[in-house]
């Protein structure tokens, strides 16, 4: 059997623990007919198969006899043998798939706007699940926290066949955390979950709780959940109605192929949303929004970065100022008005690049926010 040279580079790298990893998570058990350097497997539903391991990558045969096993795997998967592969070099991540089923689209191929819409909303079901984890809430207003940011720039997207098929690569822990959750093993005994497994386990568990809510017309309990978020928030069900089929007969898989060599949790593989539901899941979300109360007041501690008041307006008049800050991690500014006094002092602050700090109701903006009701205005040593 010929294998390209650059599939036998790949093979080569694969850890053979990975491999076993795989096979498990997909349901295969180890028997003890076969000794090392050989690991053997069957597979309850594929009687008829029998899958050989090779343990001893050092071996020249060992990409060829591991691409047997990624034929095989594929075909007990009903997958292709480079899909599996793919997934298998991936290594320490996690793979979400988000499957657009549809009578039309049987060439798995999509408009350019389309498209678009599906990456968009892709990306935002990840950045809405990462943000349920770190900050359970019914709804964001801001979908953005400096760890979910980072933990999906280093996701990677592609395709695969199917009826339209969006993989998504999530890496268990975001480069330069390895070594952290390592020693946190050390230390207290215990493995910690990593971000990106606790992401794809709410993502497709909120999910599955979702479907199961419609099917039993018990979405109220979603609303009414202790843990708000949990099951999903506002901005995870709007990234869902992005990725539906557009038409009414369709469905959206959502699934994940759990990391090669990691722990298996417990919880859904896989939940299969109907286009139907998607008014019902449109009026959930706009519940869960409303169930954000009002914004209170909050210490903000910052520079101020600008300063204006009109030529005209004298010593005794009010001012505007920005207010550069840090909020949830994230570098914001913000304008505020001050009375005379405090802005006297707002322009010594300035002047001597002196932090200053006050309380106050912020809105947010994507550009420039707003801090209304200040009260308790001062400049620090």
């Amino acid at each position: 059997m010929a294998i390209e040279d650059d599939r036998i580079a790949s093979l080569a790298r694969i850890n053979p623990v990975d491999v076993l990893h795989y096979a498990k998570d997909l349901g295969w058990q180890r028997t003890t007919e076969v000794q090392p350097p050989w690991a053997a497997f069957t597979h309850p539903a594929h009687e008829q198969l029998d899958l050989l391991v090779p343990l001893e990558p050092q071996y020249a045969d060992y990409p060829r006899r591991l691409w047997e096993v990624v034929e095989l795997l594929a075909t007990a998967d009903q997958r292709a043998p480079e899909q599996v592969l793919v997934d298998l070099s991936r290594g320490r991540a996690d793979v979400l798939r988000f499957t657009i089923e549809a009578d039309d689209l049987d060439d798995g191929m999509l408009s350019l706007d389309r498209a678009a819409q599906v990456v968009q909303g892709t990306r935002r079901a990840v950045t809405a699940a990462a943000c349920d984890v770190l900050r359970p809430q019914p709804f964001h207003p801001r979908l953005s926290l400096a760890a979910a940011d980072e933990l999906v720039a280093q996701c990677r997207f592609a395709t695969e066949p199917g009826s339209f098929v969006a993989r998504v690569w999530c890496p268990l822990a975001p480069a330069g955390q390895e070594e952290q959750l390592r020693l946190s093993d050390e230390v207290t005994g215990v493995p910690p979950e990593p971000l990106g497994r606790q992401v794809t386990r709410h993502l497709v568990g909120a999910t599955a709780a979702l479907i199961s809510a419609l099917q039993r017309d018990q979405t109220t309990e979603l609303l009414q959940s202790p843990e708000p978020g949990r099951s999903g928030s506002a901005n995870l069900l709007d990234a869902l109605l992005e990725l539906l089929p557009e038409s009414s007969c369709g469905d959206l898989v959502v699934s994940v192929t759990w990391a090669a060599g990691a722990t298996v949790p417990a919880g859904p593989r896989q939940a299969r949303l109907p286009a139907q539901y998607g008014r019902s899941i449109r009026e959930l979300a706009t519940a869960l929004r409303r169930r954000v109360a009002a914004p209170g007041p909050q210490r903000l501690v910052g520079k101020l970065v600008e300063l204006q008041r009109s030529a005209q307006a004298g010593a005794d008049s009010d001012g505007e100022v920005t207010l550069a800050f840090l909020d949830d991690e994230q570098a914001r500014r913000a304008r505020l008005s001050l009375p005379a006094e405090q802005y006297r002092l707002a322009c010594e602050a300035h002047a001597q690049s002196k932090l200053v700090s006050l309380r106050g109701i912020l809105h947010h903006a994507d550009r420039l926010g707003r801090i209304e009701s200040v009260s308790n205005f001062e400049v620090l040593d």
